[in-house]
Parts: structure tokens; C-alpha cells; sequence
């Protein structure tokens, strides 16, 4: 392992205080003191989304963060914007196509070779296939796309809009499905599966190993900095449309329904208890928390809601004061501490001198509490780097500076049967009380979020209409 002679900082979440789980604050809630039509629980990518379509009506936006935008986030470094959380998006086709032109988001297709495999000293484009160890070109990757893309009805991301023969797919492994596949493949596919479904292939279902990997494997769409610029254009579209909108730094230690329709929020801003009433709640939160802080829940939605496994995950940055790395966009890389990394000043037009190097680590479940370890987190960025310079040898020596975020439940593990046993249970209303997160498609992505994300902000309309009328 080398040595890190360079800075190193770490930064990441803010933890919830205790009462968020104990569900006892120490004092007694106080009464609203506001009122709005709908607020939201949650200012992530699925919150703003929902927010964006609720825009002109009476709405709240409460985020824990001092920004809202959850993993969608950015950064700025000597001329390179890079990505602390999302990197780019699945090709855009039907509702999220009409979702992006609306909102004025234009996305760029990432330029070639966009994924390459690294595996036994050897980098592989994986646009033309890629080589087993003794430099046979292999047929594997290229039969695997025409598989997949041949499979009818395929699974789809909105679940709800899947030929419902599609749904066999989630009652079985991605492992089982790559059987007739080699060991090659099937170790590449483990890192993809690791780094964006929250677990390996024998982990998670098939249904989204297809899905994924359709949407995904052969090209994808980006913008400088990854997904953040989507979060950006939808706050500062919800803004536009009137003051207010958001509180960030506060966090909700209660959504309660308290009769006639009524729904009372309750959060902590700058050590202070404050409570919001509103015709409907919209909790964009991950349900691991959710089902801590929406009073009323069955207790089969509490166990539904407790069975998800997250996966932790550590984002690395490395500030390189030279280029040495062009071999593809994306890269994953066999028997290393993570399974990728990104060039992110890809998608510039103009070249750089310099560098920033997005590595994606994610940690196991059962290791979660590590992440509150500096020591730890250093000791890992040692493994990294060195991992990291059998790929781009030098590296070690040309990093000025190693930005860390840790994520402690950014990706839901979209595990065998879950579409089927678990997730009906999590998007159950409770009397005028939504929930809308990308773990309610048991699949974490950008276009999850946003669906889940909609499709709460329609049911919110119906939900304050029915409430006027009633008034």
C-alpha cells in the first residue's frame, strides 16, 4: 500500500440525531406554525421533481443538508467540475425525455470509448468486446447485448409500466440469469452490479441486471459534474416560482396525520422544534428512515420499509496536476478496494492540463459504522491509490489533493423478489401521507427518483383538490 503524502479531506452526511429514531425529542411538540398545501420531506432528486411539479401551488421543501440535491452533487477544481455522488444517466426515452426537454435540461452523449474493463494487467474497450487473458478476442460482451436487447417483453424502469410477463425476471438472481455466460463476463458485470444495483450479481435480481444494463452498458448520458446540474435547474425552477420554497439545515423527526386530512410535520433548524401543517406530506427520504418518522404505519410497512438493505459507499476524488489517463470515460477494474472510476473532465470540449479522477468504492453493509473512521478512510485511500496505479501508473506522485464524501444509504440493494414482496408495501399511502424516493423502484437511479418523484406530486394534486372541496 502507498503512502498519501498529498491533503486528504473528508467530508460527507449529516448524521440524524437520536430522536429521530427514539421518536422522543425531550419536549413536547409544539403547534404549526405555518400552513401549506403540500410539504415535502426530503430535497433530493425525487423531492425536486416532485416539488418542480407542485411548483405553483403552496409547498415546502425540507432538507437536512445545506443543499438540496441529495447525491446529486458537484464540485469545482481548477476548471473541472466533478461529481461527489450520481455520474450520468441512462439513455433518455419516453417520460424522462419529455421531463428533461420541459425542464430545459440538455444532456451529452459521453464520446467513445465510454467503458473499459481492466483485468490481469490488461485494458479492454468494451465497445468492441473485450479479450480473455491469453488475447483471445472474446464474443462474450457483444452476444450478451444482442441477448438481452432480444428478451421481450424486457423489464422496465417505471415498474409500473412493465408487461407484467417481464416481472418473472425479479423472481430469480442476475447470477442464475448469466449462467451460459463466462467467468469474464460474469466478473464484470459483479462490478457494475456493485457499484450502481448495491450488491453482486448473485445478490441482486435479474429484472434489474437487464434493466441496467440496457439502459447503460452500451452508452450513457452525462453533463459536467455528473447528475448535479439536474438538481440545480430544478431548485432553481421551483424558486422562481415563488419565495420560501425551501429550509435546509433542519431535520424532520415527525410526519403525523392528525385527522380531517390533516398532516403535521415536525423538525429541529438550528436546535429549535418547529411544526408545519399541510393538506398532504410528500416523504422523499430513504424508507430505512422514513419508517422512523411517519407515525401510523402497519406494521407490515414497517417491516417492509426495514427489510431494504443500503448499500455505503465512499467517493473519492483525486486532483491530478497532469493528465494521464484518456483510456474511456468509465473504467472498472478487477480485484481492486472499488469497482470504477471516471475521468470527469470527459465531457469538456477544451483539454486540460490537469485532472480529477472520480474513484467509486462502496463498503459493505455490516461495515457501515467504518465510514465515521478517518483513520479508517485513510487507510483505504492508501489501498485505492495503489490499486490505482497498476491502472494509470504515476498517479501517486501527480495528486495535489484527495477529496472524500461518504455516502452512509445511497444505494438500495435491488435484491431477488423484492419488486413483488416488498415494494408494494413501501409506496402505501397512509392517509394523506406519499412516499416518493428511488428506493420506491427498489432500484437506485436518477429516472427512479424522478418518476417516484412525479407520480407523488399527481397524487399530492388530488389530494389538496379533494381537501378544498371538502373545506
Amino acid at each position: 500500500m502507498l503512502k498519501i503524502d498529498c491533503p486528504v479531506l473528508i467530508s460527507g452526511e449529516k448524521s440524524l440525531p437520536n430522536s429521530v429514531f427514539s421518536g422522543d425529542c425531550g419536549v413536547s411538540i409544539p403547534k404549526p406554525s405555518r400552513d401549506y398545501e403540500v410539504v415535502i420531506v426530503g430535497g433530493g432528486i425525487s423531492g425536486l421533481s416532485a416539488a418542480y411539479e407542485l411548483r405553483d401551488m403552496n409547498i415546502l421543501v425540507i432538507e437536512k443538508e445545506k443543499r438540496v440535491g441529495g447525491h446529486a452533487r458537484r464540485e469545482f477544481w481548477k476548471g473541472i467540475w466533478y461529481s461527489e455522488g450520481g455520474a450520468y444517466f441512462a439513455e433518455p426515452e419516453g417520460e424522462f425525455e419529455r421531463f428533461y426537454s420541459d425542464i430545459g435540461l440538455q444532456l451529452k452523449k459521453v464520446k467513445k470509448p465510454v467503458k473499459s474493463f481492466f483485468s490481469e494487467g490488461s485494458l479492454f474497450d468494451l465497445s468492441s468486446g473485450f479479450l480473455d487473458k491469453n488475447g483471445k478476442v472474446a464474443v462474450e460482451f457483444e452476444r450478451f447485448k444482442r441477448d438481452i436487447k432480444a428478451l421481450f417483453p424486457p423489464p422496465k424502469l417505471p415498474v409500473e409500466k412493465a408487461d407484467p410477463q417481464s416481472l418473472k425476471y425479479d423472481r430469480f438472481s442476475f447470477r442464475e440469469y448469466l449462467r451460459p455466460y463466462s467467468r469474464e463476463l460474469v466478473s464484470l458485470l459483479d462490478l457494475y452490479c456493485r457499484s450502481t444495483l448495491g450488491g453482486s450479481v448473485s445478490q441482486i435480481s435479474a429484472y434489474w441486471g437487464i434493466n441496467f444494463c440496457l439502459g447503460e452498458i452500451e452508452s450513457v448520458y452525462s453533463l459536467p459534474g455528473g447528475t448535479a446540474l439536474l438538481a440545480e435547474i430544478l431548485e432553481g425552477s421551483v424558486n422562481k416560482a415563488g419565495d420560501g420554497r425551501f429550509v435546509t439545515e433542519a431535520t424532520v423527526i415527525s410526519v403525523r396525520p392528525v385527522g380531517s386530512g390533516r398532516v403535521w410535520i415536525t423538525y429541529i433548524k438550528d436546535g429549535n422544534l418547529e411544526t408545519v401543517s399541510s393538506d398532504c406530506a410528500i416523504v422523499a427520504v430513504p424508507k430505512c428512515f422514513a419508517r422512523y418518522i411517519v407515525k401510523g404505519l402497519s406494521e407490515k410497512q414497517k417491516t417492509a420499509m426495514g427489510s431494504i438493505v443500503y448499500e455505503p459507499y465512499l467517493v473519492v476524488n483525486l486532483f491530478l496536476r497532469k493528465a494521464l489517463y484518456r483510456g474511456s470515460y468509465d473504467t472498472w477494474v478487477s480485484g481492486a478496494t472499488f469497482t470504477d472510476f471516471i475521468v470527469s473532465e470527459w465531457l469538456d470540449s477544451k483539454t486540460h492540463s490537469n485532472s480529477v479522477i472520480t474513484v467509486y468504492s462502496p463498503v459493505e453493509p455490516y461495515n457501515r459504522k467504518l465510514l465515521s473512521s478517518e483513520t479508517w478512510i485513510n487507510y483505504r485511500i492508501g489501498k485505492i491509490v495503489s490499486d490505482l496505479e497498476s491502472v494509470i501508473p504515476g498517479i501517486s506522485q501527480a495528486v495535489d489533493e484527495i477529496r472524500v464524501f461518504r455516502w452512509n444509504y445511497p444505494l438500495v440493494l435491488s435484491g431477488v423478489g423484492a419488486l413483488t414482496t416488498v415494494k408494494p408495501y413501501i409506496i402505501e399511502p397512509i392517509e394523506s401521507i406519499l412516499f416518493a424516493h428511488s428506493d420506491g423502484q427498489m432500484a437506485s437511479a436518477v429516472e427512479s427518483a424522478i418518476w417516484e418523484g412525479k407520480k407523488s406530486a399527481s397524487l399530492a394534486k388530488d389530494i389538496v383538490c379533494k381537501s378544498k372541496r371538502k373545506g
